[in-house]
């Protein structure tokens, strides 16, 4: 297992007093999304802490076809099943090996991918969710962090740096490897 469920449930909690949360099932997995991040695990294995969350959230546990939209004060609201990756990404695309550096940037963590040197910046409450975070990680698309496990995988969307921020990270990448 791959996900923190400590850290999963506090940023349900967070997604569900804000912006809210989508959570659906397809087939044998569950998931939840936000618009920084997406959690997907076997039902059977999903962290019980987080189905009890959901629970209370929605009244109920997804089954495979139904999807949610969560938040706080409003009602649920059933939406079609998603045919939209995450953030356009799928599960097919192509994934490049990344490393966390030892630099931050600002209030994030900076990722370096073994090819071409580019940099994913990343918020520390994101990077919580993965329980493993020296696990093989993957660059996805070239804007987001994946770690896969057997049975569940997370996915991060990488912060979008400023035009000022950008330039400096874009910079960075050149000069820093990572080991």
């Amino acid at each position: 297992m791959v996900i923190n469920e400590k850290a999963l449930v506090k940023a349900m909690k967070a997604a569900y007093k804000g912006d809210g949360y989508v959570v659906g099932c397809q087939g044998n997995s569950l998931f939840l999304e936000t618009r920084m991040w997406k959690v997907v695990a076997e039902l059977e294995n999903f962290p019980r802490k987080a189905l009890g969350l959901i629970a209370e959230h929605l009244g109920q546990i997804p089954t495979d076809g139904m999807v949610y939209q969560l938040r706080k004060d409003e009602a649920q609201t059933k939406i079609p099943e998603k045919g939209v990756a995450f953030h356009g990404i799928t599960d097919d695309e192509k994934m490049e090996v990344i490393h966390k550096t030892r630099l931050t940037f600002g209030d994030g963590n900076i990722w370096q991918m073994e090819q071409g040197g580019k940099l994913l910046w990343v918020m520390p409450e994101d990077e919580n969710l993965m329980l493993r975070p020296n696990a093989k990680a993957y660059a996805v698309a070239g804007t987001a962090l994946r770690i896969n496990g057997t049975v569940s995988s997370v996915t991060i969307m990488a912060t979008e740096p400023l035009y000022e921020e950008k330039e400096i990270l874009d910079k960075l990448g050149k000069i820093i490897l990572t080991v």
